[in-house]
């Protein structure tokens, strides 16, 4: 494969096949239809779907990895029954895909990580002792997961060797979540709430030593003159390892909340939004929530969701893309009706 992209999206019935719906930002120039952005990936893009199922039946979402075509078609990737299927993530090859794989059976539910070969559709589960939550990723080399899991009543970070299937434990403290590596291997970044403060940035050597705080707990607001709370999360590392793009989950004094997507220098240094759908008037705007930002492999772009309420109670997310070199964004998918895009991934 040369290049994909995945997402995670939410629907309530399942759509084995749909047609992509071209959108672009209201705000921002130049625009990027479907077919012009499909058209430079030959072999489309893997999108995870959910379908929402009786509460009182089933406590799983029952989310399908799809896959989209150039053709703006969406074929489903894999068929289990009565399993969710979530957090997908590629191997830098891009044979191979890594997602969450859940399953219930009489009440009990079993949370493991499975590896899909694309190319012969074999899955390989592999059970780990411990509640796997938010994410899994690649090591560079192809080795090693990242994962994050609850166990014993905190989220912490692991590593897991795919020749030995042993893994290991990098965090012990408080809240730790949303781990990625470092393009060279050495590092890994990821979200934790320590010192009774909000979560925030920090890095830490891939052994699980040497772990600092990237980004200070509380930082002001670029958007709005009284200083808000700032929330970090989704850290993902650029491909050449200088920057690192992240959510932010704004709270200014307003007592609204909205998200933007960030960079930073690998340092800690320039944190800042590259789009600007922040509410100018708070109060009367429509108020953006963006999320999940994934890089293009060669760094000039992050893909990200963008997701707002359009009328009360009937939210849209939208798939879009940013240039950081040109500033400029644009999106090209749009949700249907009760569908809802999360997690997603590019693969070089």
């Amino acid at each position: 494969m040369d290049a994909s992209i995945i997402v995670e999206t939410r629907t309530p019935e399942p759509t084995v096949t749909n047609t992509l719906s071209p959108t672009s930002m209201e705000q921002t120039e130049p625009t990027v239809n479907a077919t012009t952005f499909m058209e430079t990936f030959p072999t489309g893009a893997i999108v995870a779907s959910t379908y929402q199922v009786d509460s009182t039946q089933s406590s799983l979402s029952h989310r399908t990895l799809l896959i989209f075509k150039p053709e703006e078609t969406v074929e489903t990737l894999t068929t289990e029954n009565d399993v969710d299927s979530s957090y997908p993530a590629w191997s830098p090859d891009c044979n191979s895909l890594a997602f969450i794989r859940s399953s219930e059976t009489n009440g009990q539910r079993t949370v493991d990580i499975a590896i899909l070969d694309v190319n012969s559709d074999d899955i390989n589960v592999i059970t780990i002792p411990a509640i796997i939550e938010r994410t899994v990723r690649w090591s560079p080399s192809s080795d090693y997961l990242v994962f994050a899991a609850r166990n014993n009543g905190t989220d912490q970070i692991y590593t897991l060797s795919l020749l030995t299937e042993l893994y290991s434990q990098l965090t012990s403290k408080s809240f730790n979540l949303w781990p990625d590596w470092s393009p060279d291997g050495m590092h890994i970044v990821f979200v934790s709430e320590r010192k009774e403060t909000d979560p925030t940035i920090y890095v830490m050597n891939a052994d699980g030593s040497g772990q600092s705080q990237l980004l200070p707990a509380f930082w002001g607001s670029y958007t709005i003159e009284d200083p808000g709370r700032f929330q970090p999360m989704e850290p993902k590392w650029s491909p050449n390892g200088k920057l690192i793009a992240f959510t932010v989950t704004e709270s200014p004094a307003t007592g609204l909340e909205y998200s933007r997507i960030y960079v930073v220098t690998n340092n800690g240094e320039n944190p800042h939004p590259i789009t600007d759908q922040y509410p100018e008037n708070p109060y009367g705007d429509t108020l953006y929530y963006e999320s999940n930002p994934v890089w293009s492999p060669d760094g000039g772009e992050i893909l990200y969701i963008r997701s707002y309420e359009k009328d009360v109670g009937k939210w849209v997310d939208e798939l879009c893309v940013a240039s950081l070199v040109t500033g400029h964004s644009s999106c090209f998918y749009r949700s249907e009706e009760n569908q809802v895009l999360s997690n997603i991934d590019w693969c070089s």
